[in-house]
C-alpha cells in the first residue's frame, strides 16, 4: 500500500483522537509506504495521542516512510497525554526532512509515556533534528522506558541523536533492564548517544541496561555511551555495561558522558570495556569534559581493555575537569592505553579548580602516552584539592618524549595523602 499526500496534519489510522483510545492487536505487513510534505503529527497508529490511550500488541515490519516532522512510528505528537505501550516490535526505515523522529513518539509534551516489552529492529531513522529510538523529543513529561531493546539500527540527524531519545528537557526519565546493541548512532554537528542525545534540566535514572557493539559518531561536538551533553540535570546510572563500542567526535567524547554541565552525576557499578573513545580534544574512559560546580560520584565502576585517545587532554576517568567536585570510590583501570600530544592522565587529562576525592582507586598494566604533560593520577594539574587513600598503581608503564613529570603529576594543589600510594612496578 502507498500513500502520498501534501499539506496534510495529524495522519495515522487515527488522524486525531482527543479522547481515550484503546489499540491492539494490530499487524501492519510489508511494504507500506507512505510519502508526505509540508505535514506535521504523522503516526502509523495516530497523528496526535488524546487525553489517554493503551497501545499493546502492535507489529510493524518493513515500512518505508518520507516525512516533514514530528512523526512516530505510533505517534507523530503528544501533549497533555498518558499513554502506555507494550509488548510491541517495530521495524522502520523513515527519513524526514524536518524535525522530531522516532520509532514510536515524534515529540511530547507535559506527557505520561510507559513502554514495557518493546523491539525496534532494523530501523533506519533519520531527521534534520531530534531522532530517537523511542521518542525524538521530550519537554516537560515523565517517561518509563522498561525492557525495551533496539539492535541492527541507524539513528541519525544533524543535532540530537539518541538510542531512545534525541533529546530530554525538563523532564523524568527511567530506563530499566533495556539494551542496545549494534547499532549506528550519528550527528552531523552536535550530540549523540547511546542512550540520550541530549538532557537539560531533567532527572534520569538508568539502571541495569546495557550497549554493546555501538559506533556513535558526530562531525563536531559531544558523543558518549550514555549521553552527549548534559546541562543542570540530576542523573543516577547503575549497572551499565557497554562493550565493544566505538565512540567518535572532535571535542567532548566519554565512555559514559561527553560533557557534564553544573549538573549531580552518580555512576555506580557501572563498565566500559573492550571499547574506543577518540577525538581531537577531551577524551575520558567514563567523562569527556566536566565543568562548573557538577557534582560527580563514581564508585565501584571500571575501564578495562579499552583505548582512549585525542591530541589533547585525555583521561582514564575524565579528559578534563574544571570547578568540579569528583568523589571515585573503588574504581579500577586496567589493561588500557590512555593517550594523547598534551595533558595525558590515568585519572584525569588535565584537572583546574577542582575538589577531588579518590579512595580504593587502582591503575593496573595501563600505559598512559604523552609528549607532555602526563601522570598516574593527572596529566595536569592547576589548583585543586586533591584526597588520596587506599589506592595503588600496578604495572603502570609511562611513555614521555620530552618532559618527565613524576609519578602523581601533582604540582600547584594541595595534595592529602590519608593512607600511601603504593607505586608498583610502574615505569617512566
Amino acid at each position: 500500500m502507498q500513500l502520498q499526500y501534501d499539506y496534510l496534519d495529524y495522519f495515522g489510522l487515527i488522524g486525531y483522537q482527543s479522547e481515550y483510545s484503546e489499540i491492539s492487536n494490530v499487524k501492519v505487513e510489508y511494504n507500506l509506504k507512505i510519502q508526505q510534505y509540508n505535514s506535521r503529527a504523522q503516526g502509523i497508529m495516530m497523528g496526535t495521542m488524546g487525553i489517554a490511550g493503551n497501545i499493546s500488541n502492535i507489529q510493524i515490519n518493513n515500512s518505508n516512510i518520507q516525512s516533514h516532522s514530528f512523526f512516530g512510528g505510533l505517534i507523530g505528537e503528544m501533549s497533555n497525554s498518558n499513554i502506555t505501550v507494550q509488548d510491541s516490535k517495530i521495524q522502520l526505515n523513515v527519513v524526514s526532512t524536518s524535525n522530531f523522529l522516532a520509532g514510536i513518539v515524534g515529540y511530547s509534551d507535559k506527557s505520561n509515556i510507559n513502554v514495557n516489552n518493546l523491539q525496534i529492529l532494523n530501523c533506519s531513522l533519520s531527521s534534520q533534528n531530534f531522532s530517537g529510538g523511542v521518542i525524538g523529543q521530550v519537554w516537560e513529561s515523565k517517561i518509563t522506558l522498561q525492557n525495551c531493546n533496539i539492535s541492527h539500527s541507524n539513528i541519525s540527524s544533524i543535532y540530537y541523536s539518541g538510542g531512545y531519545i534525541g533529546e530530554l528537557a525538563k523532564s523524568d526519565l527511567s530506563i530499566i533492564q533495556s539494551f542496545l546493541s549494534y547499532n549506528y548512532h550519528s550527528t552531523d554537528e552536535f550530540y549523540t548517544g547511546g542512550f540520550l542525545g541530549e538532557s537539560y534540566q531533567s532527572q534520569i535514572n538508568i539502571v541495569s541496561s546495557s550497549l554493546l557493539q555501538l559506533l556513535a559518531t558526530s562531525n563536531n561536538n559531544f558523543v558518549a555511551g550514555i549521553m552527549g551533553y548534559t546541562i543542570e540535570s540530576n542523573i543516577y546510572v547503575c549497572d551499565i555495561l557497554i562493550q565493544q563500542c566505538n565512540f567518535k567526535s572532535q571535542y567532548f567524547t566519554g565512555g559514559l558522558m561527553g560533557q557534564t554541565l553544573q549538573s549531580n552525576l552518580t555512576l555506580d557499578q557501572c563498565s566500559v570495556y573492550q571499547s574506543n573513545i577518540s577525538g581531537t580534544y577531551y577524551c575520558g574512559g567514563f567523562i569527556g569534559y566536566s565543568s562548573q560546580q557538577t557534582l560527580l560520584i563514581m564508585q565501584d565502576s571500571q575501564i578495562s581493555s579499552s583505548n582512549i585517545a585525542s591530541q589533547n587532554y585525555s583521561g582514564g576517568i575524565l579528559g578534563q575537569s574544571w570547578q568540579s567536585n569528583i568523589t571515585t570510590i573503588g574504581c579500577n583501570i586496567s589493561f588500557c592505553n590512555i593517550e594523547s600530544t598534551y595533558y595525558s592522565g590515568g585519572y584525569i587529562g588535565y584537572s583546574k579548580s577542582s575538589d577531588i576525592i579518590m579512595d580504593y582507586f587502582n591503575i593496573f598494566i595501563t600505559k598512559i602516552l604523552s609528549q607532555d604533560n602526563f601522570g598516574v593520577i593527572l596529566g595536569y594539574d592547576d589548583y585543586n584539592v586533591i584526597n588520596i587513600s587506599n589506592s595503588t598503581s600496578d604495572q603502570v608503564m609511562i611513555c614521555q618524549q620530552y618532559m618527565n613529570i613524576i609519578i602523581l603529576s601533582i604540582q600547584y594543589s594541595c595534595l592529602h595523602l590519608i593512607n600511601q600510594w603504593s607505586v608498583s612496578q610502574c615505569s617512566i
